[in-house]
């Protein structure tokens, strides 16, 4: 037992801490039916959850504040299978969201805000924790062998010492008995369930194709996508930007066009990049690196998926189930009789992670695969200087190929951008056949940057860029996206 008298001002980062495990655990944690978690794993977790909920209303009595007793969140009972699959992770990443955001150095510093928020989540995980436990009590009654014994053949009675009863004295003849109905024939089992496969719903909401517009102090970011001049079908670029305390992540990508699946890659590896280099600024290479983890996450799911599942249709679009099934196959581990065909869900990635202090913006810049960085500080614009540059074609993608194409990630040195510096990060297809992407932008608009409004100016110069395409196709022909920082 802990000793509440002498805790001060080292229990904030101990519950920190323990929440950062509950988070990790629960983020891993699987509540499907085929891999249902353990016993142990749901008691480890609800020691945890109480001891921080424990350490959270100790403080709340301390400042003779009421314990909040916070709404009940979704019905767990009633989400879809595809929702189920992905719960854990989706309470796991807001859990991470409030503890990312405490500041204060101790526990008796902590905001009733933060606090409110923490100990709403905690609540949250310890009725997840209460649900998990019913669904495996009832997976464990569904499992358990029958007990009713069956009545159709009476056993025979037998006397001391094994001797048997006497048999009865044969029945007078008669008309012969009449035949008893057959018995009727056992219903055939159900048929197993289609597995549904992951849940792709959240990545139809594109902000990025309306346009947005991110602000932190001394920077603010636009971004926006489009499918480009004559394109059919939807694009293959993304675009996506988080705020953080001090700075904005952001991040553009391009869809490889004879990749499966490309398009939801493209939007994968944006969002994740920006939620990842948010919670972890300083390293960037590790955010890419986290993409191509969810990445991997998603072909698992897609290869379990049904053939007619929402996840697998919309992601092979009109190839056969079969050769889908194939292909992702081939991601994983490459077929040497598929050698010609590009792995499923690959994509090119830039992502660039902007922190403002004393009246600067410095940038890290990050790539993996085709992309433009360009800046404009205090003059004309000019390329970012990337570290390497190899010669061999990358790309952003799960399975083998995807792991070792991580090695080939280049980072920019740091970019420093003094008030009404701006830096561009767009997809190839913005200025193609053009000296560069900021000249085709300034040229199809001289205000770029500086004239950017709201967040649906950056969609309305994509626009521009369609319409221009389709008349002079060398300066823009393709995915466009871009993503603008502008130090303020």
């Amino acid at each position: 037992m802990r000793d509440d008298d002498r805790r001060d001002a080292p229990d904030l980062p101990e519950l920190l801490e323990i929440l950062g495990e509950v988070a990790e655990r629960v983020g891993a944690l699987s509540i499907a039916r085929r891999s249902p978690a353990s016993r142990q794993e749901i008691e480890e977790l609800r020691e945890r959850l109480l001891f921080a909920r424990h350490l959270l209303e100790g403080l709340f009595a301390l400042r003779a504040e009421p314990v909040p007793d916070p709404e009940p969140g979704v019905a767990f009972e009633a989400l879809g299978p595809g929702l189920r699959r992905t719960l854990p992770q989706r309470l796991a990443a807001q859990l991470e969201d409030e503890r990312n955001a405490v500041t204060e150095r101790s526990l008796r510093e902590l905001s009733s805000f933060a606090a409110f928020g923490l100990h709403a989540r905690v609540v949250e995980l310890l009725r997840l924790v209460d649900w998990v436990t019913r669904l495996a009590a009832e997976e464990a009654r569904r499992a358990a062998p029958p007990t009713v014994i069956s009545l159709r053949h009476a056993p025979r009675a037998t006397a001391k010492g094994g001797a048997r009863q006497a048999p009865r004295e044969a029945a007078p003849a008669g008309p012969p008995p009449e035949a008893a109905p057959p018995a009727p024939r056992p219903a055939p089992p159900p048929a197993p369930r289609e597995d549904p496969g992951p849940d792709l719903s959240s990545y139809d909401l594109r902000i990025d194709e309306a346009g947005e517009r991110v602000d932190v102090a001394g920077v603010s970011a636009w971004f926006a996508s489009a499918a480009g001049p004559q394109a059919e079908g939807p694009g293959l670029a993304a675009s996506f930007a988080v705020a953080f305390p001090g700075g904005i992540a952001l991040a553009v990508a391009t869809g490889a066009e004879s990749s499966l699946g490309a398009r939801l890659a493209a939007v994968v590896a944006a969002r994740t990049f920006c939620r990842a280099a948010a919670a972890s600024p300083s390293d960037p290479l590790a955010a890419v690196r986290t993409a191509q983890g969810h990445l991997e996450m998603l072909l698992a799911a897609l290869l379990t998926a049904g053939d007619s599942s929402d996840a697998l249709t919309r992601v092979r679009g009109s190839m056969a189930p079969g050769s889908a099934r194939r292909v992702l196959a081939h991601t994983r581990a490459p077929d040497p009789a598929l050698r010609r065909v590009p792995p499923a869900l690959a994509c090119g990635l830039v992502g660039a992670v902007a922190t403002a202090a004393g009246g600067r913006v410095e940038a890290t810049v990050v790539r993996l695969g085709p992309g433009t960085v360009q800046a404009r500080r205090g003059g004309a614009p000019s390329p970012v200087p990337f570290a390497r540059q190899l010669p061999e074609p990358s790309f952003l993608a799960p399975g083998t190929l995807g792991a070792g194409g991580l090695t080939r990630a280049e980072a920019a040195p740091a970019v420093s951008l003094a008030r009404g510096d701006a830096l561009l990060l767009a997809t190839p297809a913005v200025g193609r056949g053009a000296p560069s992407a900021w000249t085709s932008l300034a040229t199809l608009w001289p205000p770029f940057p500086d004239g950017l409004g709201d967040g649906a100016s950056a969609r309305r110069l994509l626009e521009r860029a369609e319409r221009w395409g389709v008349a002079e196709p060398p300066s823009f022909a393709g995915p466009l996206g871009i993503g603008v920082l502008l130090a303020r």
